[in-house]
């Protein structure tokens, strides 16, 4: 056989060394070390030595001298998922000794290819195992290589069903996909931003329209495939309902409130709990029990099947009762209606409807008030906070009202008297007040009046039905009070003789009797005459004097004075009047002269107006001045005296435009 080493050499520690010729025949080897690997390790320079034997036994022998120029490298290498088609990372992990740096990488790939980088990816076009080398070389030209198999793996095959779907509906993803080559060990979905690692998930499509899924995959060689698919996804029909109050036996109305996509047609399932259900479009159903049930609208399209439902959870509420007995008023005033209500368990106050005609009263104390006797039905409906409701009828007797008067009383009253009441009124009791103070209960009572004031006297009256009236009338009570006053006085004279007339006027609240009349004239005559008879209180009358006197032709009358004497009169400023002769005023001396404290003056005014006084001493300074409010006819006046001491004065008196002066001692 033909084996040989081939010539001396120098390699680099770490080297392998093997046959240069014949390497593949022999099926034994003894290195000179002793040992039997199909190469030798270089490790320092020495001579190296070979035996070989192939399969027939033949012998071959070799001997070479091997020179050390360095220490090899150490080649090595990993890399990722071997899956067909997928690039394989690959990655260098050699080592370089001494200081010494790797410069190449020489990657071969097999019939697939080659690299020169040190840290390649590859992709290998066909399955099955695939020896990959690296050979690499330090600067020191230490060269090293090392082989590795690669079992390179098919691809799985993405795939899933259910591409059309619901809006809203919940749907399981078929997962379709297969692997020839391992098994599968995951699934990974994206959905609408949710994701999933299960075979075959579950999931709710949210919104209509087109939404992409993706599947990922993966084998127990951790080789992947992806795929990544629209689904389909129908509008749904909206589900709404509404329904009236849900009272216990009574019907709740459901309204089926619900749209669906394109206008199609729909089918509705209704489920009312345990207790029934219905395929009515706007079913009623009458719940026997107050609770809480749940009452579910499924629609369904018909055209593409795509459902919606929505629950509800309804009260079941308990009905008031209404009861109202039957009652009785008076005409014209306002009762409350008596009546009961249960507002039902558990359910809260409500409102109160009486309905008496045309007219409707609320509140939950109506008050009723008719104004004609007779009897009238009514009705009372009462519904609780939740809405249910119930209604009472029942009749209303109205009774006549009674006639309560009695006779009018005078506007005014003198104290002390007594006051006899006629009841006028047809009640069987009656209940007399003064000023809202209980006083008598008999059919005509005597009031005793003994202090003034305003009596306010009213009679409350009932009859056999209880119904009920009052009257009410007053007088003022007054104080007895005397007072006889002259209006004006008149005077003319005819032929010499002089006529006098008198207005006179009760001013107080008792008659006036026999009043005397004196007329005093200004030439000193006096006359008195009493008029007889009775001048009632606010009664006015003219009193004509009968004495006519006879007025000598040498004299001239300036005025003349009438004053009404009467003993028990209680107010005598209205009691004089005064009356002048002529269109002058008439100023008389004053009197007395000399004064003592008070100096009197007397004088006539044809208009009223003021009289002005002034006093000067015999300086000429100012010790009086006046003005004194006068009035048509005789003015007397009465001044105190401003300087007593006996020395003499001049007084000026100015009235109604006429002055006069007068010397006076003080």
């Amino acid at each position: 056989m033909n084996a040989t080493l081939g010539p001396d050499l120098t390699l680099c520690s770490g080297n392998r060394l093997e046959l240069e010729v014949g390497q593949d025949e022999p099926v034994d080897f003894l290195w000179h070390d002793g040992s039997t690997l199909p190469y030798f390790r270089i490790e320092e320079a020495e001579e190296i030595s070979v035996y070989v034997t192939n399969e027939l036994g033949c012998i071959a022998r070799d001997t070479i001298f091997v020179d050390v120029a360095g220490t090899a490298p150490k080649a090595d290498f990993e890399f990722g998922t071997t899956c067909r088609d997928a690039a394989v990372q690959f990655n260098d992990l050699s080592v370089a000794y001494d200081g010494a740096i790797i410069e190449s990488f020489d990657w071969d790939f097999g019939a697939y290819g080659s690299s020169s980088e040190q840290n390649p990816e590859f992709a290998f076009a066909d399955t099955g195992y695939v020896k990959v080398t690296l050979f690499i070389e330090t600067n020191e030209g230490c060269d090293n290589d090392t082989t590795l198999m690669l079992d390179i793996h098919e691809l799985p095959e993405a795939d899933f069903s259910t591409l059309q779907v619901c809006e809203n509906a919940t749907v399981e993803l078929n997962n379709t996909s297969v692997s020839v080559d391992g098994e599968l060990v995951s699934s990974n979905w994206l959905i609408e931003d949710e994701g999933y690692n299960v075979d075959n998930p579950t999931h709710t499509f949210s919104s209509a329209g087109e939404v992409e899924a993706q599947l990922i995959v993966v084998t127990e060689f951790n080789c992947t495939d992806t795929i990544i698919q629209p689904i389909q996804v129908k509008p749904a029909p909206n589900a709404d309902f509404s329904y009236d109050v849900a009272c216990i036996g009574e019907p709740v109305y459901f309204t089926n409130l619900s749209t669906a996509n394109l206008n199609q047609q729909y089918f509705s399932e209704w489920q009312f709990g345990d207790l029934g259900s219905s395929s009515d479009q706007n079913p009623f159903f009458v719940f026997e029990n107050s609770q809480q049930e749940t009452v579910k609208l499924i629609v369904r399209q018909l055209a593409d099947g795509c459902t919606d439902t929505l629950s509800q959870i309804i009260q079941i509420h308990n009905l008031p009762i209404a009861a109202v007995p039957e009652q009785t008023g008076c005409e014209g005033v306002e009762n409350e209606l008596n009546h009961n209500v249960s507002w039902g368990e558990g359910e809260s106050e409500g409102s109160v409807v009486l309905v008496f005609a045309d007219t409707t009263l609320a509140g939950n104390t109506p008050v009723l008030g008719i104004s004609e006797a007779g009897t009238y039905s009514f009705l009372l409906r009462v519904k609780n906070a939740a809405g249910c409701e119930d209604t009472a009828s029942s009749e209303y007797v109205v009774n006549e009202s009674p006639e309560v008067s009695f006779a009018q009383l005078n506007d005014t009253t003198f104290y002390p008297t007594t006051i006899n009441l006629e009841n006028t009124s047809n009640p069987s009791q009656w209940s007399w007040y003064l000023n809202d103070e209980l006083f008598s209960t008999d059919q005509n009572p005597e009031l005793e009046v003994d202090s003034a004031g305003l009596l306010v006297i009213r009679l409350h009256a009932m009859n056999d039905d209880g119904c009920e009236g009052e009257f009410i009338d007053s007088t003022l009570a007054l104080a007895p009070f005397i007072d006889g006053g002259i209006i004006e006085c008149r005077a003319i004279i005819n032929e010499g003789r002089l006529y006098v007339s008198v207005d006179l006027e009760n001013l107080g609240t008792k008659s006036v009797t026999n009043p005397e009349l004196r007329l005093t004239l200004s030439n000193g005559q006096m006359f008195a005459e009493t008029m007889t008879g009775n001048l009632y209180p606010g009664e006015q009358k003219t009193y004509t004097f009968r004495t006519q006197y006879f007025i000598p032709d040498d004299e001239h009358l300036r005025w003349l004075s009438i004053e009404l004497n009467y003993v028990q009169d209680q107010a005598l400023g209205n009691n004089e009047c005064s009356y002048v002769f002529g269109d002058r005023p008439v100023i008389y001396p004053p009197y007395p002269n000399p004064a003592g404290s008070f100096v009197k003056l007397d004088f006539t005014a044809t208009t009223d107006g003021k009289a002005k006084i002034k006093v000067f001493n015999l300086m000429g300074q100012v010790v009086l001045d006046e003005i004194r409010d006068v009035s048509i006819g005789l003015n007397r006046i009465e001044i105190p005296n401003p300087a007593p001491g006996g020395s003499v004065h001049t007084m000026e008196v100015e009235v109604n435009g006429k002055r006069e002066t007068f010397r006076v001692i003080l």
